[in-house]
């Protein structure tokens, strides 16, 4: 089953459940989202695991341990910032092609970690414990 914000489902004319920031899903939350561009965004969290989407302003959670982030290399410095604010044992980016150029999540993996905050790239079909 597929769970989106409405206008994404109208967008991509698939069939799924609207969602709005607020909403659980089976365990799963549904909170509020910015991301450039997009009409209605939603960042998802599960079990220590926040998915931001393209969103540089994380939502607040309690217990991450995990954030999955985008890594536009304009964003950097708010990405650094979210993330010493949430504590995360570790921060993944994505929103990139892997077979291309990996510029921009090595990039954001180098800027947290000079920071001190765990950060890496995974590889494909790789996968954490979490």
């Amino acid at each position: 089953e597929l769970y989106a914000p409405q206008t994404a489902l109208e967008k991509f004319d698939v069939e799924g459940h609207p969602v709005i920031s607020g909403d659980e899903i089976n365990g799963i939350q549904v909170l509020e989202s910015d991301c450039w561009g997009a009409e209605e965004s939603v960042s998802y969290f599960y079990k220590g695991i926040l998915h931001t989407g393209d969103s540089a302003a994380y939502p607040t959670a309690e217990g991450v341990k995990v954030i999955f982030s985008a890594c536009f290399p304009d964003y950097y410095d708010e990405y650094l910032s979210e993330s010493k604010r949430l504590a995360p044992e570790l921060v993944i980016p994505f929103h990139y092609d892997p077979a291309e150029e990996l510029e921009d999540a090595q990039g954001l993996v180098e800027q947290l970690k000079n920071a001190g905050i765990h950060s890496r790239i995974l590889g494909i079909g790789e996968s954490i414990e979490v």
